[in-house]
């Protein structure tokens, strides 16, 4: 039996060049997805992340979950770019893609919110409440929605939940100070954008409020008008 050297024979070197390239190639792919992974899931710039988001929607088009997340992360960039419809659509993609997939509701709930289709929003607050009651996040925003369809009262309540958990949230204080005001309790309003101003002194909005509530003369300057928290 003739044994073969492969440092000479040229057709183990033609295989073993093939075989090593082969596997070069496998590693960069691996590298070039990882980084899309990455990149797709980061903070970068938007568009950067729809390029990556896309590549890998495309890599992993048989893996429902991979797929879902990579959907959802694209729509959270097409929506930073101003594309509300985009981001919605591709949020409803993720969730058909996986049903399980409980932050693809809520931002798809909060650009509904944003397009003030507020009815679509809550639907999907409140389902996304159902699947995760502990999500502050999300109680946070069904507060928010519960305000802008007049219901103020009960974006307190939601409010409250919020803040037992988080006593130093100030945007959700502020919040909750707005939805005082216009249920007639200045009192209470006020109360809240002072706790809030106590958590952080720089916080223009507390300013602003307290402000307009005629509870701070001694800031300088002249009266702005009050940005209201619930904005947007």
């Amino acid at each position: 039996m003739k044994v073969t050297n492969p440092a000479t024979d040229t057709t183990a070197l033609r295989i073993a060049t093939v075989l090593f390239s082969g596997l070069i190639a496998v590693i960069a792919y691996q590298i070039i997805t990882e980084r899309d992974l990455r990149v797709c899931s980061g903070n970068g710039p938007a568009a950067e992340r729809i390029a990556a988001c896309s590549r890998v929607i495309e890599d992993y088009a048989a893996n429902d979950e991979a797929s879902s997340a990579a959907y959802e992360a694209r729509g959270r960039a097409y929506r930073e770019l101003g594309d509300t419809d985009g981001a919605i659509e591709d949020f409803t993609t993720a969730l058909a893609k996986d049903g399980t997939n409980t932050n693809a509701l809520f931002q798809r709930s909060a650009t509904y919110a944003l397009k003030e289709e507020y009815q679509s929003a809550i639907r999907d607050s409140e389902l996304a409440l159902q699947r995760q009651p502990e999500g502050r996040h999300i109680r946070k925003l069904n507060g928010l929605l519960l305000f802008k369809t007049g219901k103020p009262n009960e974006a307190i309540l939601e409010l409250n939940a919020v803040l037992e958990d988080e006593p130093h949230d100030v945007s959700t204080l502020l919040m909750r100070a707005v939805a005082h005001l216009d249920t007639g309790e200045k009192g209470s309003a006020e109360r809240d954008a002072r706790r809030a101003l106590e958590i952080d002194p720089e916080d223009e909005e507390a300013k602003e409020l307290l402000e307009a509530l005629g509870a701070a003369p001694y800031w300088k300057g002249t009266q702005r008008r009050f940005r209201s928290p619930w904005r947007g």
